[in-house]
């Protein structure tokens, strides 16, 4: 799950320059609001008995996918276009950010403390096809959402890095309409939507649309689209749940991940042109941002830990179940985030610093 806290914030109406980041402190708060959405989710999951809206929870993942969208995209176009120098910087950067807990977690599971087997899938991050198409795995069935994002780290550089710009808007259109004639057809196979990388991309695209408003400074100028995405969004996934009691899963299936697409990466664009001193105040809190900071850890730790915490704890004292597994997973991340990743990621600046660039020119960042 990318990060962008190692850059500096600039919001402005003109497009980025090269080789600046933009960090926005507010996405903090929106990715520990991702992650609560999850941990809840997978609690409820777990046998504690919560209100039924917690199912909601699973969709943390779909805001995920347009957090991630967003901000790697972000970080594609302020870097030089047809340099293959950016291309290794930024996957030098993104091993040093990902890999380290990824593997980290499992050979914790394969040969630490847990001794659990885990399959060939898992370890080159073909889990989300595995589970797709209905084959056999072992290891941790959430690492599904980390193995789409890995293969869309390797394919979106290149293409946001040697296309033309202005063609970029074709291509993420593109991308979403295929995730969702994608599944409308697969779901007639059986095949599992919710896994398969080509048939979430919907979230991916939108959120990378919103990092191309942005650049372009234009984001602002589609504050009211921003508006009317999120109502139609919202009517969409009012229906979708009102025919899942009537009809099954096939037709909410196909519509629902677009619509959370669609919601989430709208309620983004209006996060980030908004003027409320409040909101700003609330997503930049302390709590949310450390929160937010060590999002990747509770994401890879809460799953592990649940499995192993709960037996010990009886079914009867769900309060204790839950107090214990947040406290305890949390811990797990911070010592990760203190310890393990943050001084791993002190490389980056070693071995694949970001260069200094000058702003391409008006006429020609248009060209492009």
């Amino acid at each position: 799950m990318p990060d962008a806290s190692d850059g500096v914030l600039k919001r402005n109406a003109q497009p980025a320059a090269p080789g600046k980041r933009t960090y926005f402190p507010e996405l903090d708060g929106v990715r520990a609001i991702a992650i609560a959405m999850v941990m809840i989710f997978h609690l409820s999951d777990s046998g504690i008995q919560m209100p039924h809206i917690v199912v909601l929870g699973q969709t943390g993942v779909d805001l995920f996918f347009v957090l991630s969208g967003f901000l790697i995209t972000g970080i594609l176009l302020k870097a030089q276009q047809h340099d293959w120098q950016e291309v290794r910087t930024f996957y030098v950067r993104r091993t040093l950010r990902i890999f380290p807990l990824y593997y980290g977690a499992l050979l914790l599971l394969w040969m630490g403390l847990l001794h659990r087997h885990v399959s060939w899938d898992v370890w080159t991050y073909l889990q989300s096809f595995t589970l797709a198409f209905h084959r056999n795995m072992q290891g941790p069935n959430h690492f599904w959402s980390l193995s789409v994002e890995e293969q869309f780290y390797l394919v979106w550089p290149f293409l946001v890095l040697f296309l033309a710009r202005k063609r970029l808007p074709w291509v993420m259109a593109i991308l979403f309409l295929a995730a969702f004639v994608l599944r409308l057809v697969l779901l007639r196979y059986d095949v599992e939507v919710f896994y398969w990388t080509l048939t979430r991309m919907d979230g991916l695209a939108a959120g990378a649309f919103v990092a191309w408003l942005q650049y372009q400074g234009k984001l602002a100028d589609y504050r009211r689209v921003a508006w009317q995405v999120l109502s139609v969004s919202l009517v969409v996934l009012l229906v979708c749940t009102l025919l899942v009691s009537r009809i099954g899963h096939y037709w909410p299936q196909v519509f629902k991940y677009s619509a959370f697409a669609g919601f989430y990466a709208s309620g983004i664009a209006l996060i980030l042109t908004s003027q409320s001193g409040r909101l700003r105040s609330f997503l930049t809190s302390t709590p949310l941002r450390k929160v937010g900071r060590v999002s990747y850890g509770l994401y890879v730790f809460h799953p592990i830990v649940y499995s192993q915490l709960f037996p010990l704890i009886p079914e009867q004292h769900p309060l204790l179940r839950t107090l214990a597994a947040v406290v305890v997973t949390g811990t797990c991340a911070y010592l990760s985030w203190t310890f393990f990743e943050k001084p791993l990621l002190t490389l980056k600046e070693r071995v694949a610093p970001e260069r200094t660039r000058f702003p391409l020119p008006e006429a020609e960042r248009v060209a492009s």
